[in-house]
């Protein structure tokens, strides 16, 4: 059955969506990339992007050049994306409930409610959005499908539209008004289940008519042409190539300019799943046309006395057979080395292996090969634009490598019921590899479905989701070039990674300061690398459990929270050799807790956040090529929730500042590590005619404090203490009154004491154990013997009730 669900009445059947549609179970299972990079070259049909969507019902697809947008046939929402895939925000039209199809004129939106007999014009830019206008289509004549024509009317423009039912299944061509002016009928089309189309006026020999299949069988995309009615020889099966099969259906469709560099754009919408996008170029048959596919270079390459041999596999896009051709490769920007190979048959459509003759030397370090073919059959080549492959790779020293951290980003949701074996697997794996040594970093990305998918999905996730392309839960990449379904991951393949050479280390700590989590990473390579990387850093959170949903799954593990700064990651431009990158890292988590109800409405990191626990959180970071997608390390940074530095000092001098644990009475030095959240008291000693002036902490004043115990919850960053000068103590305004301590007599001397009555000495615990009446004489001499050595408070106290505090430390 399809994935597509149009309920739209009880005369047509349609097929009903599936309750998970991105699950394992429903989607192409993605194979495993070996560790010989496949090429990226644009062959026939090869993608220029392919975007994970969010959500369930996805159908209409349009962009107007700067976003794309998406409608939806069961809900009135709509998701409003970057050119690069990434979701901008959910958002609803006034007056647009169910969309089925989506267009653009350059002005307007123009949108086609499911298998409406109108069309209605909307306003992007009225805030909010609004269809400003409908369209009533001819008698006879349901829009499941439209598409703006600028030629219509003469240059007026108009819209092609059509349905898939029995007896309507034809493209008719009406005006801005309504007003019919041509249809093309099935009779002579010979086309079924269109769900989707493009008008196109670029391609050589046009005006064509693009459009995509929704049926029993995998979307087939068909070019037809407008002049005569009929399909041409364009045509392409999407699970022939390995970007659908059976069970999915084709949406929307669009054809822009300059969307993808200079290039003119053929999107298609695989609803629920993904859009793809294809150069219009790469739809083109060509008679000669052959190009490097695959080297089987390994990417860590040690030196040898031998020189080092390039192979790989070669593939003919053409319609004639090849029997020779040439074959260059070039390190860097070295002398370029050409063979030519004869005595081959490629035959249309299929690939053979080469091994170039000539080997080659390079020195440590990354390293650029471009291979590229010329001369097919001794003709030029018809395509140049695919001819050259790039690889990237390290000549490296095995007596100067790091341990590698194998990354592991698993995605999962807590509405998946597949992805409660997926998780158990996994535990069980890391399990296993803890017991040999458990080198590897972990990060998990909760998805948008099945259903509405799971409360603690973020827009973030879905970066890395449409990074990768993944289509189905529960899915693992490990080291970014593998991937598999995650009940299938096992310890021998988490082994085999780590045990590739590693030449860069990602080193690090953090620590939590309430709802800011503050840290550094370090990347070090031991060879010089000019290769562009990467620095990608995410906070997780290590157990969660308010996010559990329908999948009976109670606990959740390595929850991805937030990127720092964001998912687009850090570039690093080159490493030099032992010289480290440092980053400082900070990300201050805004706002209250909240949980979403599902993934419709993600966490906003400007105003809110989902963390359960902060104490709980862990910050991993690796070093990653997005082009190859290749991981070159990874790592979680170093805790220092456990060791957090307690920085105190006195601003000035004039006194003396300890500092010690409430809890066990422990004394801290300057620089001890403490807990988040640990109760200090710090104790000022001024000398004798000074007081405490004032307290500060990460450089604020405490207000209201000058008393010489300070006690706080410490949560990071240096506390201070600054004294004043005092001359004498003033009692009445009259008498100076002195307290001088002797350190050798374990006594201290009050001079102008006639006017003192009481003396009370306490301890820094507020415990009075000294209590004194003076008798008015001009000296009083205060024993200290019998109390144990630490700091006391002495309050002297006059007839009139006033009292006046100083303190001394008994030697």
């Amino acid at each position: 059955m399809k994935k597509l669900s149009l309920i739209i009445g009880a005369i047509i059947a349609f097929h009903c969506a599936f309750a998970q549609p991105f699950t394992s179970n429903f989607l192409p299972q993605q194979e495993e990339i070996s560790n010989s990079i496949q090429s990226s070259t644009r062959a026939p049909w090869t993608t220029q992007f392919a975007y994970p969507i969010p959500g369930d019902g996805t159908l209409a697809l349009a962009t107007d050049g700067e976003y794309i947008y998406i409608g939806r046939h069961s809900s009135a929402q709509w998701t409003k994306l970057n050119l690069d895939g990434t979701t901008v925000e959910n958002f609803t039209v006034q007056g647009i409930s169910k969309l089925s199809a989506l267009t653009y004129d350059g002005r307007y939106f123009y949108a086609a409610e499911v298998q409406s007999t109108y069309i209605k014009k909307i306003d992007m830019q009225a805030t909010p959005p609004a269809a400003v206008e409908t369209i009533n289509l001819p008698s006879g004549v349901i829009a499941l499908h439209c598409t703006y024509d600028p030629t219509a009317d003469g240059g007026n423009g108009g819209f092609w539209v059509g349905n898939w039912a029995a007896g309507q299944n034809f493209f008719a061509l009406v005006k801005r008004n309504g007003e019919e002016i041509r249809r093309i009928e099935q009779s002579t089309h010979g086309l079924s289940g269109i769900i989707g189309t493009a008008f196109d006026n670029v391609s050589e020999g046009g005006p064509y008519l693009w459009t995509i299949t929704s049926s029993n069988t995998a979307p087939v995309i068909r070019q037809l042409n407008l002049n005569t009615g009929l399909p041409t020889s364009k045509t392409v099966n999407l699970a022939t190539i390995g970007l659908a099969t059976n069970d999915d259906s084709g949406g929307g469709m669009f054809l822009a300019q300059n969307i993808v560099g200079n290039t003119q754009t053929l999107a298609a919408l695989i609803q629920n799943n993904i859009i793809y996008g294809w150069d219009l170029m790469a739809t083109k048959d060509y008679n000669i046309d052959i190009a490097p596919v695959k080297v089987d270079l390994p990417y860590y390459v040690v030196p040898n006395g031998a020189g080092t041999q390039v192979s790989g596999r070669v593939k003919n896009f053409g319609l004639t057979t090849i029997t020779s051709y040439q074959l260059t490769y070039q390190i860097d920007n070295g002398t370029p080395a050409t063979t030519h190979i004869t005595g081959v048959n490629i035959a249309p459509n299929s690939e053979v292996a080469f091994t170039h003759p000539l080997r080659f030397e390079a020195d440590y370090g990354g390293r650029t090969i471009k291979i590229w073919t010329s001369m097919p059959n001794g003709v030029a080549d018809e395509w140049p634009a695919n001819d050259t492959l790039t690889y990237h790779f390290i000549v490296y020293d095995p007596s100067n490598t790091v341990p590698r951290y194998t990354l592991l980003e698993g995605f999962t949701s807590s509405t998946c019921p597949p992805c409660v074996q997926g998780n158990v697997n996994l535990k069980n794996v890391l399990t296993q590899n803890d017991a040999q040594g458990g080198k590897y970093t972990l990060i998990k990305y909760q998805m948008s479905w099945p259903g509405n998918g799971d409360p603690y999905y973020t827009l973030e996730g879905a970066t890395r989701r449409g990074l990768y392309g993944v289509g189905s839960v529960p899915w693992l990449h490990y080291d970014g070039v593998n991937n598999m379904n995650t009940s299938s991951f096992n310890n021998s393949r988490l082994l085999a990674a780590q045990a590739e050479p590693c030449v860069i280390g990602v080193t690090g700590n953090f620590w939590v300061e309430g709802q800011t989590v503050k840290g550094a990473v370090n990347v070090t390579s031991t060879i010089d690398i000019s290769e562009n990387f990467k620095l990608f850093v995410a906070i997780v959170e290590k157990r969660t459990v308010n996010n559990y949903s329908t999948n009976g799954e109670k606990e959740f593990n390595q929850v991805m929270k937030k990127f720092i700064p964001d998912a687009d990651g850090i570039i690093l431009s080159g490493l030099i050799a032992n010289e480290a990158i440092t980053k400082e890292l900070t990300w201050e988590f805004k706002g209250n807790y909240r949980k979403p109800a599902n993934a419709n409405s993600p966490i906003n990191h400007n105003t809110e956040h989902s963390v359960e626990n902060f104490a709980n959180l862990e910050v991993v970071a690796w070093v990653q090529n997005t082009a190859t997608k290749r991981m070159l390390n990874s790592g979680t940074l170093d805790n220092e929730i456990a060791s957090l530095p307690v920085d105190f000092s006195i601003i000035g001098g004039n006194g003396e500042l300890s500092a010690k644990l409430v809890s066990s009475g422990a004394p801290l030095t300057s620089g001890n590590h403490v807990l988040s959240g640990t109760a200090i008291q710090f104790m000022a000693l001024p000398d004798i005619d000074y007081k405490v002036k004032e307290w500060k902490v990460n450089g604020e004043t405490v207000p209201d404090l000058t008393d010489e115990v300070f006690r706080m919850t410490f949560l990071g960053g240096p506390v201070t203490v600054e004294f004043e000068h005092i001359i004498g103590i003033t009692v009445n305004n009259l008498i100076n009154v002195e307290l001088s301590p002797n350190p050798f007599t374990n006594e201290f001397t009050i001079t102008n004491a006639e006017h003192v009555q009481k003396i009370t000495l306490t301890n820094t615990l507020g415990q009075v154990v000294k209590e004194e009446m003076l008798t008015g004489h001009p000296t009083a001499v205060i024993s200290t013997q019998s109390l144990p050595q630490g700091l006391y408070f002495v309050t002297l106290k006059n007839n009139e009730g006033l009292e006046i505090t100083k303190k001394i430390i008994k030697k």
